[in-house]
């Protein structure tokens, strides 16, 4: 089991406030993503002396593979549960070629997804998950709450809040069952790098064109 250093308490105490914070957050007015994040910002780097151990842990050749490799495979899936739809599924998947250009073209773009996932994986499956027992129970309030912290930009489609729930458990069993954040990082990450493509009205110009 991980040795993690004295501030433990205090990094507990700011875990559970922000979890109440997350769930309520919908219901009161301190909604906007700018301050959300810089509540964020401000548990991530208290909490970072506390868990940063954790990020060591799991580096091996395989889980890095599995990560790229599950990553990809997350992507149909993905856009199938969103949409629900085979031919949709299929046209994007077709036009994956169009990747490679679009990201060479908004580098930016490309490494705040990186930036994203690690901050998301170590937050979420990598502090909190830890820190509610390391258990099926907590990789089932981990998804539900990170479900709820990126409500408002998946409430108008129940489907792909549904595959964005499913993502979550994924994850987190991956988490719990290898112990490896590269892993979950790297599923994360590249997860995410098709899905924002997908989403990308340059997407459409570029396939249609």
């Amino acid at each position: 089991m991980t040795k993690l250093i004295p501030t433990l308490q205090l990094s507990n105490i700011l875990l559970v406030f922000y979890l109440f914070f997350t769930i309520i957050r919908p219901i009161i007015v301190f909604r906007t993503t700018k301050n959300i994040f810089y509540l964020e910002g401000f548990v991530f780097f208290a909490i970072l002396p506390t868990y940063y151990t954790l990020i060591l842990q799991g580096i091996h050749p395989l889980f890095i593979f599995l990560g790229l490799f599950l990553g990809s495979l997350m992507i149909p899936f993905s856009v199938f549960v969103s949409k629900l739809s085979l031919k949709e599924t299929i046209k994007f998947c077709s036009n994956l070629s169009y990747i490679a250009p679009f990201y060479k073209n908004n580098l930016n773009l490309f490494f705040a997804q990186f930036v994203a996932a690690f901050y998301e994986e170590f937050f979420w499956r990598g502090a909190l998950q830890t820190f509610l027992g390391a258990n099926y129970i907590a990789v089932i309030i981990v998804a539900i709450v990170f479900t709820i912290r990126h409500i408002e930009v998946l409430c108008d489609n129940f489907w792909r809040m549904f595959d964005f729930f499913l993502f979550s458990l994924i994850l987190g069993l991956i988490y719990l069952l290898t112990k490896s954040l590269m892993f979950v990082i790297l599923l994360h990450f590249i997860r995410n790098l098709g899905v924002t493509f997908y989403q990308s009205n340059k997407h459409y110009r570029m396939v249609n064109n």
